[in-house]
C-alpha cells in the first residue's frame, strides 16, 4: 500500500513517524517499508519502532545524512519551491524521454504547498538517521540511481560505512528512479521481499 503525507501541514520527521505508524496500525501481513528520497530516513525511524510484521527496509535514492552541500541551508527554499512546481523545473532533473514521468511528478508537486515542500527540504538538511540505521533489526536494500544529481555517491558510501551488510543494487536512471525505471525497481524489490520472507 502507498502511504501519503499531509500536503498542507508541515510536519517533522518525528511527527511523520507517528502519522505512518497510525496508518500501519492493524496491518496483519508481513511488510517491507520502502522510503524514496526524503522518506528513506523516515522508513528507518519507523522500522526502529518495530511495527508488527516488518521484515525489511528499502532505500530508493535516499540517505541517512543530508545529501545537500553546506550552503543549501542559506537558500530561501519557500521562494524556490514556488518556482519548482511547474513542469519545467522538474524537467531539468530528467531527460526529455521521460515526459510522462515529468508530468506525474509535476502533478504531485501541485498538491503540496510551497511552505510544506520547503519545510521538507529543510528537514533533510539537518536529518541524522545514522543511529536508526545502526539499530535497524531487519535487512536493508539500497537502490542507487546511477545518474542521481541530488543524492550523490557519497550518501551511499555513508550508509555502507555504518552498515556493510546493506544490500546495494544500482539501477540506471535519475533521482526519480521509481517512476523512471519501475520494472527494474520492482523486480529488485520483489526479489528482496522474497529473500526477507524466506529468512
Amino acid at each position: 500500500m502507498s502511504l501519503s503525507y499531509p500536503t498542507q501541514q508541515s510536519l517533522s520527521y518525528e511527527s511523520l513517524v507517528d502519522v505512518i505508524l497510525q496508518k500501519l496500525n492493524g496491518v496483519q501481513s508481513r511488510m517491507i517499508l520502502l522510503g524514496e528520497s526524503f522518506s528513506g530516513p523516515l522508513a528507518l525511524f519507523v522500522a526502529n519502532r518495530k511495527p508488527a510484521g516488518l521484515v525489511g527496509v528499502v532505500f530508493a535514492a535516499s540517505f541517512v545524512l543530508s545529501p545537500a552541500p553546506a550552503y543549501a541551508k542559506w537558500i530561501p527554499w519557500e521562494i524556490a519551491c514556488r518556482f519548482t512546481k511547474p513542469i519545467y523545473a522538474v524537467r531539468s532533473l530528467l531527460s526529455r524521454k521521460h515526459g510522462s514521468v515529468i508530468q506525474q511528478i509535476s502533478e504531485e508537486l501541485q498538491k503540496v504547498s510551497p511552505s510544506v515542500l520547503a519545510d521538507r527540504i529543510r528537514s533533510t538538511l539537518s536529518v541524522d538517521a545514522t543511529t536508526a540505521l545502526q539499530e535497524c533489526a531487519v535487512p536493508i536494500l539500497c537502490l542507487a540511481a546511477t545518474r542521481d544529481i541530488i543524492v550523490r555517491r557519497s550518501s551511499l558510501e555513508a550508509i555502507l560505512a555504518i552498515r556493510n551488510d546493506v544490500v546495494v543494487r544500482e539501477i540506471h536512471g535519475p533521482h526519480f528512479i521509481m517512476p523512471s525505471a519501475p520494472d527494474k525497481v520492482w523486480l529488485t524489490v520483489a526479489q528482496f521481499s522474497r529473500d526477507c520472507c524466506a529468512a
